[in-house]
């Protein structure tokens, strides 16, 4: 009810509602978007003991589309 034609509309989640929802932005004329991001893995070894750590990094934004 807030929104006007054109508005970014970001979405993420559970699949089922981000389907609905981005479908539903779309036919109303919103921007459905979704972030992207770089995962990078450090791994370091103590003895027996490897520790993994990741860091993610923000990419970009990206638009959804009708196909």
């Amino acid at each position: 009810a807030n929104s006007t034609a054109g508005d970014l509309f970001i979405i993420q989640g559970e699949f089922g509602s981000t389907f609905r929802l981005v479908d539903f932005a779309l036919k109303n004329n919103l921007v459905p978007i979704y972030a992207t991001t770089k995962r990078i893995a450090r791994e370091s070894c103590n003895g027996e003991k490897v520790q993994r750590e990741y860091i993610f990094e923000h990419v970009c934004f990206k638009r959804y589309e009708y196909y």
